[in-house]
């Protein structure tokens, strides 16, 4: 005799269509993941395995949420797939566009604090941002920085990272050139 899954509810997914829900699993964001199977979809031998639905809030929080941030009752593969599904891509440029006046007027470590990065990404980020804008003219991408200037008012004879002057290097490495 054939197991027979117990279909506990219905739900709708960002598409529009309808799944028979076998489970529901809390979150702590406010919404539930939902298990089961699209409606009318062969199930068992032949047919397919359990999936997660991509219902509107979980399509919403995928978005929203950096894959190193999320935190689901759903394994990391079937996150993956979701926001393959979904077309959900995280863009790191957009990223760190956004945060720019931030990364111009903040130290390193004020910045990596508030935003969760490593000090040398940002680091990196800082001086290609610097560089940009001293050989283009272009200031820090277009936007101002809450002081009123641009990322071209800094004096050329800065260095390109002032916060190496003031963090130390790690014991037991040679700095690059010496």
């Amino acid at each position: 005799m054939a197991r027979k899954a117990r279909i506990i509810g219905l739900a709708v997914d960002v598409n529009g269509q309808a799944w028979d829900v076998r489970e529901y699993r809390p979150t702590s964001h406010g919404f539930s993941i939902v298990i089961g199977w699209p409606q009318g979809e062969s199930r068992g031998r032949g047919g397919r395995g359990v999936a997660v639905a991509p219902t509107q809030a979980l399509a919403e929080y995928l978005a929203f949420t950096r894959l190193k941030d999320i935190e689901l009752p759903i394994g990391g593969t079937a996150i993956k797939r979701l926001r393959r599904e979904l077309g959900i891509h995280w863009d790191w440029d957009v990223w760190w566009r956004s945060r720019c006046d931030d990364l111009l007027d903040l130290t390193l470590e004020e910045f990596c604090a508030r935003y969760g990065c490593s000090i040398g990404a940002a680091s990196q980020r800082r001086t290609a941002l610097r560089n940009f804008a001293h050989t283009t003219g272009a200031g820090n991408g277009g936007a101002s920085r809450s002081d009123g200037g641009t990322a071209t008012d800094t004096p050329q004879t800065e260095p390109a990272n002032r916060d190496r002057e003031t963090t130390p290097a790690r014991p037991g490495r040679r700095e690059h050139g010496v």
